[in-house]
């Protein structure tokens, strides 16, 4: 078994997800090893339920499994790329038949509001949690709620506008302009990117 790479670090991840794409089954083993903490930590939190994120992290490793020979390391991570896939698979859970109104609108709310950090452990983003904090500190709270409720509540823009008394126009535009934001600080918090 190879070394642990640092957080943050994905040459290990790397190139266990070439190896994977060959069929190395010792590969996905050491890749599901050093990815699995994270990978569940996202979705647990997502969906506030274990057995459910037991779950979405075994159909998420699945995917890998059988995408892992179309994944593109020039495009991005490998752990970030998993980390999609979890987000992916958690978000259509939360939207699936009554999960979202059972386990995310009633009491289950991530951190937010004018305290910022969302992100409590680095896990989430493979070392990158102060970068996604400070981007969306950037945000006003408006913007931040809406994007605090539908990435990570999972609820779509007529939800959110219920459950605020606005208008659902409203809530798109503050996701849209919120996105744009969120990007363009990002961005400019990575040199090279754009």
């Amino acid at each position: 078994m190879a070394p642990l790479a640092p957080p943050g670090s994905d040459s290990s991840a790397n190139r266990l997800m070439n190896d994977v794409a060959t069929g190395n089954r010792d590969a996905f083993a050491e890749l599901y090893a050093i990815t699995s903490t994270r990978v569940f930590s996202l979705i647990h939190r997502m969906l506030r339920n274990v057995t459910a994120a037991e779950e979405v992290t075994q159909t998420t490793y699945l995917e890998v499994w059988q995408l892992a020979a179309q994944h593109n390391p020039a495009r991005g991570g490998t752990t970030m790329w998993i980390l999609a896939v979890a987000h992916r698979h958690a978000m259509a859970r939360v939207r699936s038949s009554g999960f979202a109104a059972s386990h995310t609108r009633h009491g289950a709310t991530p951190r937010g509001g004018d305290d910022v950090e969302l992100f409590e452990d680095d896990a989430q983003f493979g070392g990158e949690r102060d970068r996604a904090n400070r981007a969306l500190s950037r945000l006003s709270p408006a913007h931040r709620d809406a994007a605090v409720h539908a990435c990570w509540q999972g609820l779509t823009a007529r939800e959110i506008a219920h459950d605020n008394a606005i208008d659902v126009s409203t809530v798109t535009t503050r996701l849209r302009d919120g996105l744009i934001t969120l990007r363009a600080e990002w961005s400019s918090d990575r040199p090279g990117v754009s």
